[in-house]
């Protein structure tokens, strides 16, 4: 639950600081997310509908890793209806999760963290490029610091 949490405050934010693309996008990765680990649960339990309403449920209100760590924690053996193992479906969830939004929404995240430091470095240098050509004595008083 906290990782969907932070996921939307952090949509919000970039929400309010008008980086609406890259919103967009990281909410369409949690959204995918939750497609995948939703059809996942369909795929396991579709045949008990009583068993897949309760996993449906789990799964939307982001329950769903702690049921499957403490079934497997418990030994939870296989159930009738079910195609796969507790622990088989726990890592089933967790690389629907990895691979369609911790990896997507870090590489997002990353690549706009660049692209604000080099436009960033890039006015610093511009700006103190100016400042050192319109003024030799700030070159002069570091190049006698440096010496010195």
């Amino acid at each position: 639950m906290l990782d969907v949490g932070f996921d939307i405050s952090t949509i919000l934010y970039l929400e309010n600081l008008g980086n609406h693309e890259l919103a967009n996008l990281m909410g369409l990765f949690v959204v995918l997310s939750i497609f995948l680990q939703l059809c996942l649960t369909f795929g396991v339990h579709y045949q008990n509908l009583r068993i897949f309403a309760r996993e449906f449920f789990f799964t939307v209100t982001f329950l769903k890793p702690a049921v499957n760590k403490f079934r497997v924690l418990t030994d939870s053996k296989l159930e009738e209806h079910a195609i796969m193992p507790p622990v088989s479906e726990m890592v089933m969830f967790k690389m629907c999760e990895v691979f369609s939004e911790a990896i997507p929404m870090s590489v997002l995240q990353v690549i706009n963290l660049l692209e604000q430091v080099s436009e960033r470095s890039e006015r610093d240098f511009l700006q103190k490029s100016a400042k050192r050509l319109t003024s030799p004595k700030p070159l002069l008083n570091y190049s006698c610091s440096q010496k010195c």
